[in-house]
């Protein structure tokens, strides 16, 4: 990488730490170098590694003590450093296409991480620790190896947004609906063959996803999502259309691709209409 490049960053006040960790990233960049932002103080607040083709993010990545955002696309790329732990600005850690097996532990002690994404990648466990992560907003694993989810992940008491699509779950476990603040969540294209008895508990719900699973049925406390618009149960294994529906208010339903032979005119006090076949709007 031509040392122009470092001169600038030195010009604009960049100060010299970060500019070594940038320098070494770009070392072992096979195919372009990094990008970043800096903020007022000319410090790196926001850190791309986007196909750069680098196996390894270096410890000192430590020295950028004023990150808040780090978007990390590195098919090649294995693991994160433990020291990724030590940066207690971070607000937002996204990571797709890579070969991340595991998280750091550490990541259980940022204080300010608010949201959490990793699809597309080899990780085999959920991660255990984000449950320990109290700020965090928003959680997104998708297209992972995850199988199951641990008890404490009712512990993520102001998570208003959960992604687990793509994944090969087969149940969820009763303290999932301890997630008193969810608002958003997509199970779609799992293997859930029904849902914890007390699903309905999770009052502030407004949109459920979940798509392309063996569901045969709803729990009886269904009904008491009374702020939910908009569900998503195409491709499960329904025969007939769950009578718990006709109590909610919705405005969105699709009952597509399941074993019902026969779809009333009308779900529910909004009188949703049959638009197609499964389909409610």
């Amino acid at each position: 990488m031509e040392e122009r490049r470092y001169n600038e960053f030195e010009k604009q006040g960049i100060p010299l730490e970060e500019i070594n960790f940038i320098r070494q990233i770009d070392a072992q960049a096979k195919n372009r170098p990094c990008k970043f932002r800096i903020n007022n103080e000319t410090r790196i607040f926001d850190l791309s590694l986007n196909n750069c083709g680098i196996k390894k993010i270096s410890k000192k990545i430590r020295m950028l003590k004023d990150l808040e955002l780090i978007f990390i696309s590195e098919p090649q790329l294995k693991e994160l450093p433990e020291s990724i732990g030590e940066l207690r600005k971070l607000r937002g850690i996204s990571i797709t296409r890579s070969s991340i097996v595991i998280l750091p532990d550490n990541i259980a002690y940022m204080p300010n991480l608010q949201s959490l994404s990793v699809k597309d990648a080899k990780l085999k466990y959920f991660p255990n620790q984000t449950c320990a992560i109290s700020s965090l907003k928003a959680l997104k694993l998708v297209n992972t190896q995850i199988d199951s989810l641990p008890s404490v992940i009712g512990n993520l008491k102001n998570l208003t947004t959960l992604n687990l699509e793509d994944n090969h779950l087969r149940e969820l476990p009763s303290s999932f609906c301890e997630l008193n603040n969810l608002k958003i969540c997509s199970l779609e294209r799992n293997n859930l063959e029904s849902l914890p008895e007390c699903f309905g508990e999770l009052l502030k719900l407004r949109q459920l996803y979940l798509s392309d699973n063996k569901l045969k049925e709803l729990p009886e406390n269904f009904d008491k999502l009374q702020n939910i618009f908009s569900l998503r149960l195409r491709n499960n294994l329904f025969e007939e259309v769950p009578e718990v529906l006709d109590k909610l208010r919705l405005t969105n339903l699709d009952l597509r691709d399941n074993k019902i032979e026969k779809y009333p005119k009308t779900i529910g006090a909004l009188n949703l209409k049959l638009k197609k076949n499964g389909f409610y709007d």
